[in-house]
């Protein structure tokens, strides 16, 4: 018998595209952090690198929530997406991030946000007693 986890018998568990997306963001992420000069990884880019996390986290585990707690948990990623989206302008600004790395970070934080809006929105849409707040 082989190693469980090598056997493939079972497919991988598919993702919602926004989760997907996230995950695409933070590879990249990934990738060019080790350009970052080290005062600035250590500091700023520790504090996106959290914030990257958070929302991921936040969205995955708004996938397996009840309703109610999925739209909390929906809020809770879009607040964290904010503040991430926030921190990577006062990178660019501050000449720590290209303008070209940030531009592609923006352009993909942008549409989870998108995503992470209109699931959070559509499920307020089918059940408007879910106010999340």
């Amino acid at each position: 018998m082989g190693n469980f986890f090598y056997d493939n018998q079972f497919p991988p568990p598919t993702l919602p595209k926004t989760l997907l997306k996230l995950k695409e963001a933070y590879a990249y992420w990934i990738c060019i952090l080790p350009n970052i000069a080290k005062p600035a990884r250590y500091s700023l880019c520790a504090r996106i690198d959290e914030r990257f996390l958070n929302t991921i986290e936040a969205t995955f585990e708004s996938i397996y929530e009840l309703p109610e707690q999925k739209v909390k948990k929906l809020g809770t990623a879009i607040a964290e997406l904010d503040t991430l989206r926030f921190l990577f302008q006062l990178g660019w600004e501050g000449k720590i991030l290209k303008t070209a790395h940030y531009a592609k970070l923006s352009q993909q934080l942008e549409e989870v946000g998108r995503m992470l809006g209109g699931w959070r929105r559509g499920l307020l849409q089918k059940s408007p007693t879910l106010s999340g707040r």
